[in-house]
């Protein structure tokens, strides 16, 4: 096998092995938020730590990509293939044994961003329920005289939005 791409397939093993971490972390994320009640100390430190773990498994797979991203580009000038669009259409490219080693790889890849995203769908979902579930019992705390503040997409809060619904503030 051509050493450049048993460097890719070594850094794409990589890949798979943080994004597999990634899936589970997303996965103990799910299970923080299922049920959850504010106030609960145990799930609080359930939920903090499954979020601690998530944002140390994406910064460790945002230090990743580019190494794979050179180590792609170190393979498509090997064989001569400088303007390829995607890993996929690289592995088309080059002779058969490197293409199926590669080829498996980027099927584990594909697999697992794939539930990654379901998994992330979901968690938005319960959090976001979550959410609805705090402001609920804020209100009949407040006897719904306060109006809660909601922040925009910077953290800063929102002055000139009335918050009637959590779906328009999230």
């Amino acid at each position: 096998m051509n050493p450049a791409v048993a460097e890719l397939c070594e850094r794409l093993d990589v890949h798979v092995e943080l994004l597999d971490r990634l899936v589970e972390a997303t996965q103990q994320q799910k299970k923080a938020l299922l049920g959850y009640r504010p106030g609960t100390a145990e799930r609080d430190e359930r939920l903090s730590a499954a979020n601690a773990r998530l944002t140390e498994l994406v910064t460790a797979v945002d230090r990743h990509g580019p190494r794979t991203r050179d180590a792609a580009d170190v393979v498509a000038r090997s064989y001569g293939q400088a303007d390829y669009a995607t890993l996929s259409a690289l592995a088309a490219t080059l002779p058969e044994p490197e293409r199926e080693a590669l080829r498996e790889r980027l099927s584990c890849v594909r697999s697992l961003t794939e539930a990654l995203a379901e998994l992330s769908q979901i968690n938005h979902l319960h959090a976001r329920r979550g959410l609805q579930l705090v402001s609920a019992w804020r209100s009949i705390v407040t006897r719904g005289e306060t109006t809660p503040t909601t922040y925009n997409a910077k953290g800063r809060p929102r002055s000139d939005t009335p918050t009637g619904s959590l779906t328009l503030n999230i």
